[in-house]
């Protein structure tokens, strides 16, 4: 059984898969939990006919599905908002112990990180989503044994938006963004309905193929005016990570790498340089996700590393641009010398202090990397002492 996760969302692709998939026997039941009911501007391209106009969205396509469907019906509805049940706590609960796949159609971050987070469940889970535009068709699967989680797939994701030349303009703004709600964040995106079917048709070839492999999966397919459809296939990296006090740090095996290779360039002088990531404060998680190299007018030396300034801020601005404000600035690195430690130096103890008045004017912690000789990494958030902070070692 699978659980698809509707909330309310600007694009219509969450009714088509299970439509799809409704004769397609590997996948009963499907049960679809969701608050948010048909309403007339859903019309043009959802998949529910105009009788449902006012009926529960997930009531409304489970029925549509069990028509589709041989036999008995297989598809079962929750008329419930995922991230606050209410009374159906117990009943998605159950469902959610019960299934193999959960598979977020809902295209809100929020959703997608309380079920990567804050659900127990074995099952592994999937999410699909359109980039505002509509053109862009993106895929995160974790695999079956969940050491790829879908929250880190989402960082990896955004990174590939930084340094991917085939990715240029996945979140290229959109000049007008109609309101459908007197929200801030009631907006909506205009998308012809063939660009929805389009897309539907991939998402729901491409989750089968990803729930029939163990391994994870991140992958977009890039439509073009053109009708030509190009996939881009990302390489998960190996994720990592450790918890201090109420904080956990999340990193993986490609930044690691990064980080040392861009020690072993420099030697035998010391470098350094920014990290980019992102804070999700509501879980108290801190995703350290990118770097920028350290900046031209940065003084290197084999006992000292002051960073410069040069060209940093456009660069980080550009991140937050590509990445629609996902990746930011989070804090410093530096490597160490071949022979020393990644414990922090009497210099490293003041410039952490200065970091901390920095970062606590945003009320967010300071973070700092200390990088050295034998892929030895240590990370210090909140507070740094004089010893080493390692990061569990893990490889590409």
């Amino acid at each position: 059984p699978e659980l698809l996760p509707e909330r309310r969302s600007e694009e219509a692709t969450g009714t088509s898969p299970p439509c799809h998939r409704s004769n397609n026997p590997p996948f009963t039941p499907i049960v679809c939990p969701s608050i948010t009911s048909l309403a007339l501007n859903n019309l043009a391209r959802h998949a529910l006919p105009g009788y449902a106009i006012g009926v529960p969205k997930s009531i409304g396509v489970a029925e549509l599905a069990n028509c589709l469907s041989d036999g008995e019906p297989t598809f079962t509805a929750i008329a419930a908002d995922v991230l606050k049940p209410e009374k159906h706590c117990d009943e998605i609960g159950q469902a959610i112990k019960t299934c193999s796949v959960i598979l977020d159609l809902s295209a809100s971050v929020s959703v997608a990180r309380h079920l990567s987070t804050k659900v127990e469940s074995d099952a592994r889970r999937v999410s699909l989503f359109l980039n505002p535009s509509g053109d862009d068709l993106v895929l995160l699967s974790e695999d079956r044994l969940r050491k790829f989680p879908l929250d880190c797939l989402e960082m990896q994701y955004y990174r590939a938006l930084v340094n991917d030349e085939s990715l240029i303009g996945h979140f290229t703004p959109i000049d007008v963004r109609p309101r459908y709600g007197q929200s801030c964040r009631d907006v909506t995106s205009r998308i012809p309905q063939d660009t929805m079917a389009l897309h539907a048709a991939i998402g729901s070839r491409a989750f089968r193929r990803a729930v029939a492999e163990d391994g994870p999966m991140i992958s977009i397919w890039r439509a073009d005016r053109a009708l030509a459809v190009r996939q881009v296939t990302i390489e998960p990296a190996r994720v990592t990570g450790f918890s201090v006090g109420e904080w956990r740090v999340r990193t993986d095996s490609k930044l690691l790498d990064t980080l040392h290779a861009l020690r072993r360039s420099k030697l035998p002088n010391e470098t350094g340089g920014v990290l980019l990531g992102s804070i999700d404060l509501d879980r108290k998680t801190v995703y350290v996700v990118d770097t920028l190299p350290s900046p031209p007018d940065s003084d290197e030396w084999p006992t000292l590393y002051i960073r410069g300034s040069r060209g940093l801020k456009s660069q980080v601005e550009r991140v937050g641009k590509v990445t629609d404000g996902a990746l930011h600035y989070l804090g410093e690195w530096h490597s160490h010398p071949n022979g020393c430690s990644t414990a922090p130096s009497n210099d490293d103890l003041k410039v952490f202090s200065w970091l901390t008045e920095i970062m606590d004017a945003e009320g967010l912690p300071a973070l700092m990397m200390i990088v050295g000789a034998r892929r030895r990494t240590s990370c210090f958030l909140g507070k740094m002492e004089r010893i080493e902070n390692l990061i569990p070692c893990t490889r590409s």
